[in-house]
């Protein structure tokens, strides 16, 4: 089935462009045997008719900020189709959500692996973006880090950019999709910007700026 606006990656993954008004992810949609798994919902309109409209899916989200999950607040999921990282689960706890969203899903503390005709593996990730960020590997070939790889306002935190490289350099991929860029990377260019900002560090400072 063809669905306008959504673009493909591979025979497996395909992802509805990131907006900007309003500000909305790319939502990537992974075609298993039995689901569509859905990595993060947007905020956008066009993303919520598409991940309405699937039937049988599951759906994780990378991290907290509105423009990845602001659509769980109209979804009707129930709590063994979504997926998410501890500092995710206290933000749809928190009074921002809670009236409006009160299922919690599945907190993703360690790797979990899951297969459906494709292996996803969801792993958390340190991040100086987000705290609580997941990722998740398709078929041990792309890795989906959301906005992982990215810093926050302040900076790379310096120990949870340490973390982070060596958590990326454990896990088994080859390539790599992060939200609001259409490039895909390889695994050895994401690890050798990263080395090379960490090289920058300074002891003076918890934080690196870029």
């Amino acid at each position: 089935m063809i669905i306008e606006n959504v673009k493909r990656i591979d025979d497996k993954i395909s992802f509805l462009p990131c907006s900007e008004e309003p500000l909305s992810a790319e939502v990537y949609l992974i075609r298993g045997k039995a689901y569509t798994y859905v990595v993060d919902v947007g905020s956008s309109d066009r993303a919520y008719e598409i991940i309405k409209a699937i039937d049988k899916k599951k759906i994780i989200i990378t991290h907290f900020h509105d423009d990845h999950m602001k659509n769980l607040k109209r979804l009707d999921i129930s709590e063994d189709m979504l997926f998410l990282g501890d500092h995710t689960e206290k933000i749809l706890e928190s009074r921002v959500y809670s009236d409006e969203f009160v299922k919690c899903g599945t907190v993703v503390k360690k790797s979990l692996e899951m297969t459906d005709g494709i292996k996803l593996q969801i792993c958390p990730i340190p991040s100086s973006h987000a705290k609580g960020s997941l990722g998740v590997i398709v078929c041990n070939e792309y890795l989906l880090i959301g906005d992982g790889y990215y810093c926050s306002s302040k900076g790379y935190n310096v120990s949870l950019l340490h973390d982070e490289i060596s958590v990326l350099k454990s896990l088994d991929f080859t390539k790599v999709i992060m939200s609001h860029d259409e490039k895909v990377y390889s695994k050895e260019e994401i690890l050798s910007e990263l080395e090379a900002i960490y090289a920058k560090k300074d002891k003076s400072s918890p934080f690196i700026i870029v």
